[in-house]
């Protein structure tokens, strides 16, 4: 596998560069920070047994003062072609017809890529910003307010009832069915004349009348 040629590209004041064998860092960091000593000891402590690439120990020395504090960053290992980038700082990968840039998305906390073997090249930048601010929530939104499906219609349940009245509904319609309407036939009473009401047969003497039965 061909070794990565890695360049220096622009950096504002703030930032220092380290080159330690095949590793490759810009840290935003002033150039006294008690931290750049112990990336050095990283970089340069040799092969790690325990760790998978020759950055993982320069990767541990960053953020061993948790993620909050951890600085913007990019580095290089040119022998693995392993480019690691956070906030301000990226890698421009070059190659015949290949041109890439290597960069943290906002909230990543970096970006970890392995170039192709056809890339020749990287240089390093960084800026004096941070990085760009996400997009706004509504442009996070996959579907907008004219294309999203409408809202299911809620359930029937206690607090609401299926008989309710609906938007435009006529005169008619919201006074209800008439009073003899029959919900589970329809209406087999509406209409008909009422039913005629019970004879007494009882004379004004108080004696009641009997039933004649055939003896």
């Amino acid at each position: 596998m061909n070794e990565l040629r890695v360049e220096r590209g622009h950096f504002p004041d703030g930032w220092a560069q380290l080159v330690i064998a095949d590793v490759h860092l810009a840290v935003r960091r002033p150039p006294d920070d008690p931290l750049l000593d112990r990336l050095r000891q990283a970089a340069g402590a040799g092969p790690d047994p325990g760790a998978e690439s020759g950055l993982d120990p320069l990767l541990d020395a960053l953020v061993e003062q948790g993620v909050r504090r951890l600085p913007d960053f990019v580095a290089v290992h040119a022998t693995e072609r392993r480019v690691v980038a956070r906030g301000a700082a990226c890698a421009d990968v070059q190659g015949p017809g290949t041109t890439a840039l290597v960069r943290a998305a906002p909230r990543q906390v970096w970006a970890d890529v392995v170039v192709d073997v056809s890339a020749e090249r990287v240089v390093l930048s960084g800026e004096s910003g941070n990085q760009p601010e996400p997009a706004p929530a509504a442009e996070l939104v996959s579907e907008s307010g004219a294309d999203r499906e409408p809202d299911p219609e809620p359930a029937a349940g206690p607090d609401r009832r299926d008989d309710a009245p609906r938007a435009g509904a006529t005169a008619a319609e919201l006074t209800g069915p008439p009073p003899s309407y029959d919900h589970l036939f329809g209406a087999t009473q509406h209409g008909r004349p009422p039913w005629p009401e019970p004879v007494d047969d009882s004379d004004d003497s108080g004696a009641s009348s009997t039933d004649e039965r055939p003896s």
